[in-house]
């Protein structure tokens, strides 16, 4: 709080303020972060963490490697207690990497790899890959309320195959949107108005009609819309259930219509602007019609807008409010749409459907002023739209405002780089006013200057440093008659200098189970040129994103943001009193209280969470419990085998690990499928199963660039058929970085596809289903063989 006292004459004003003072600690001090990858998100317990830390080095403005940096990782489970650490030393990159066991008995949930400058979380359950996706596809077309909707889908699994003859069971739920307008109506009940069952066909897809019906209580308008969510359910063969979800806004009209041209426009810009034509989905339609621009009148006399709401009833005639407050907005003077429309001065008729662009022709001819655009279009079922915007039309090399006001301000553009010269227009209609211009850099004002202008508008530049990479903020002030005018920006200026380039020089979107692959992978520096880069790249099972999506970020360069601002607005005052509402009061319902045990500050919840508070109450820690391992009964679970992933590092050996749930025999011979032959069949004895079903197929941590500036990755991919996605990021020295991901799917002509339990139990009635895909383009025929073997010992136990 600061109070002021100011005398000027016999004048005196006293005043008392309180001002919120935050600025970001700019000073010369270094910290360091760490970045985490890993090869995946999600895990099973037993499973290995393959991971690469990357330690960077900050300053108040740079940003760099830390070389030879000692650094611990700590493993820590869902109660944030150690299981186990590992200390490293990073390379001339900055990075290191290793591995960690995750132990089986431990509560599943989230584990942290944590250093003292950086973690990651990962999870750690006991989950079920999903087989496939269910995928609605998007609306298409145009709809009106009451109308018939047409909803596509399909099932595919991540092998590739349409999930053909699965059961489809559909819901859908409507919800009423009031469009634009910021405050939602007191009602939006949502109701069910439909639901089915049907099948997929032999491409896996699906059909859904249903009837966009109104919510009748709620009045007709074109503002009104309705939301429609359908959730599906899709079931296949094996009993392996996916769902999705799609919502439709559908209302009276059918048609959206509006042009990207900026509120703010520059008569010495030479553009072509876009004709936007959209369903109430976003989605584009085709559309006809006309696109007209007309001059609004320029009043000579400017009014200071109203520091309180407009009265419903006026006390002052127009005349006595003149009298009294001259110069004060009366009754909506400073509201650009109720300005009278002078003459057309632009005409386009368009058809989106031919030509999505248009060019306002002979702009730099146009006079400085406000302008009204106003699109005119038909939707499909004849219903007119129409949309009004207001724009203002100023030229950078004129000093004439475009229309009188206390304060005018517009920015050339927004994004720079440097070595440009960002340019501004400042302008009033005062004479003689005193405008303070600041430029903000990391907190502090480095360039400050007052002008002095009179009724008219000035050019400012200010070239781009590259030390303003990062961004850099400009202030504009002006006071007069008792107001203070401001405009702030912060102008783009992106680390354009650090972007890599990475592209795949050979890649193959399909591979067979179990085939080698070798890709290049060319890394260019900001201007093309070759960089010595080091790339960690991992290729794990797409499906476990269905569970837990894998992502990969790097943002270490600090971005600022202006933080001097000036609140001049001291004057205001609001209230409001709710008058009605639409409540319903309801009837108390009895509440039955029970008799407790007192725990004493331990809480109990399912036999999971407790609480436990130190006897002399200076601290609390929470925990999680689980349940204490015992010897395997009839009746209770039994545990998973482990799965490894393989080629983690060129220094470490391939793993084949049998998964538990995988461990079925493939009855395609020599990855070409089964023949139909007259002369006898194939002998399936000599069928190899595919074994090496593991879920990261690499984790290459330290990459190197050869002398081309490519990287080489060579692998075996494993034999699971599914969709596998690479993830890539490589970094120089200099910290320009990059990344680069990708999908590929391993399929075979034909496929068996098992849905097996996650667990079974002692004395449980085993009923497995197994799918057979034929991707060939040919009916085939052939026998099939499923074995059981002791997970322990490796020998069979039951083949059928």
């Amino acid at each position: 709080n600061v109070g002021f006292e100011f005398k000027w004459n016999e004048q005196i004003l006293k005043t008392r303020q309180s001002f919120y003072n935050y600025r970001y600690n700019y000073e010369k001090r270094k910290t360091f972060s760490t970045i985490i990858f890993t090869d995946r998100a999600i895990y099973r317990p037993g499973q290995t963490i393959y991971y690469k830390g990357i330690v960077i080095e900050n300053d108040s403005s740079t940003r760099s490697i830390a070389k030879k940096y000692s650094t611990t990782l700590s493993f820590m489970d869902p109660n944030y207690q150690l299981i186990t650490k590992v200390e490293h030393v990073t390379n001339e990159f900055g990075t290191f990497n290793g591995t960690l066991q995750i132990p089986q008995g431990l509560l599943n949930g989230n584990f942290q790899l944590t250093t003292p400058d950086g973690s990651i979380s990962i999870s750690v359950e006991e989950y079920k890959r999903p087989k496939f996706m269910a995928e609605l596809k998007p609306f298409n077309g145009n709809y009106r309320l009451n109308d018939s909707v047409e909803v596509s889908g399909k099932g595919v699994a991540y092998s590739g195959p349409s999930i053909s003859d699965a059961k489809v069971t559909y819901r859908v739920v409507r919800t009423p949107i009031w469009r634009g307008w910021w405050w939602m109506p007191y009602k939006q009940t949502s109701v069910e108005i439909t639901n089915g069952k049907t099948i997929t066909d032999e491409n896996g897809e699906f059909k859904i009609k249903f009837k966009a019906i109104p919510d009748l209580s709620i009045k007709e308008n074109d503002f009104t819309d309705f939301n429609y969510k359908v959730y599906v359910d899709i079931t296949d063969i094996n009993g392996e259930t996916q769902s999705d979800s799609k919502s439709i806004t559908i209302g009276y009209t059918s048609l959206i219509v509006d042009v990207d041209v900026p509120n703010i426009l520059n008569s010495n810009e030479k553009k072509k602007y876009n004709i936007i034509t959209n369903n109430l989905n976003g989605q584009k339609i085709s559309a006809s019609g006309k696109i007209t621009i007309s001059r609004l009148e320029a009043p000579q006399n400017f009014f200071r807008k109203r520091l309180w709401t407009k009265p419903d009833n006026f006390y002052y005639t127009k005349n006595d409010w003149k009298s009294k407050y001259s110069g004060n907005e009366y009754d909506g003077e400073t509201d650009i749409s109720k300005l009278k429309v002078l003459n057309k001065v632009f005409s386009y008729g368009f058809d989106s459907g031919k030509e999505e662009k248009f060019e306002i022709k002979d702009l730099s001819n146009w006079e400085p002023g406000r302008y009204v655009i106003e699109i005119n279009s038909i939707d499909s079922f004849g219903k007119p739209v129409i949309n009004k915007k207001f724009i203002t039309v100023y030229s950078e090399s004129s000093t004439i405002l475009p229309f009188a006001t206390q304060f005018w301000y517009a920015s050339v553009k927004n994004e720079y780089q440097p070595g440009e010269t960002a340019k501004f227009i400042v302008g009033s209609s005062y004479n003689n006013a005193n405008l303070l211009y600041e430029v903000e850099h990391k907190s502090k004002i480095v360039y400050r200057k007052w002008l002095k202008i009179s009724n008219q508008q000035t050019l400012i530049e200010l070239p781009i440093e590259e030390k303003y990479r990062g961004n850099v903020s400009v202030h504009f002030k002006l006071i007069s008659y008792n107001r203070v005018y401001s405009s702030d920006a912060t102008l783009q200026v992106p680390y354009s200098n650090k972007e890599l380039k990475i592209t795949f020089e050979t890649f193959r979107n399909k591979l067979l189970p179990g085939q080698q692959e070798e890709w290049r992978i060319k890394i260019s520096g900001p201007k093309g040129e070759k960089v010595a880069a080091e790339m960690v790249a991992t290729l794990y099972d797409k499906s476990l994103d269905a569970l837990k999506a894998n992502y990969w970020g790097f943002n270490v360069f600090p971005y600022d943001y202006m933080n001097l601002y000036l609140s001049p607005d001291l004057f205001s005052y609001q209230s409001s009193n709710q008058i009605i509402r639409n409540y319903k009061s309801y009837p108390e319902m009895p509440y039955q209280r029970y008799d407790a045990l007192n725990w004493f500050g331990f809480y109990y919840y399912n036999n999971y969470y407790g609480y436990n508070r130190s006897a002399d109450g200076k601290g609390s820690k929470r925990y999680r419990y689980a349940a204490k391992p015992a010897m395997a009964m009839a009746g209770e679970a039994l545990e998973e085998k482990e799965v490894e992933a393989s080629m983690i590092s060129k220094s470490e050996n391939k793993k084949n690990v049998q998964e538990s749930d995988k461990a079925i025999a493939d009855t395609t011979p020599n990855e070409q499928g089964i023949d139909s032959r007259t002369e006898g069949q194939a002998n399936i004895d000599n069928v190899k199963a595919r074994t090496n079903l593991n879920e990261t197929a690499f984790f290459y941590p330290t990459l190197m660039t050869n002398e081309n500036g490519e990287v080489i990755v060579k692998f075996t991919v494993p034999e699971a058929l599914t969709t596998w996605k690479m993830l890539g990021f490589a970094h120089t020295q200099n910290l320009e970085y990059g990344f680069i991901d990708n999908e590929l799917v391993t399929q075979k002509e034909l496929m068996v596809i098992p849905n097996l339990p996650r667990f079974f139990r002692e004395n449980d009635k085993m009923e497995l289903s197994v799918k057979i895909s034929n991707l060939s383009e040919k009916l085939l025929s052939g026998n099939a063989k499923i074995e059981f073997t002791d997970a322990i010992t490796m020998k069979p136990v039951l083949e059928i």
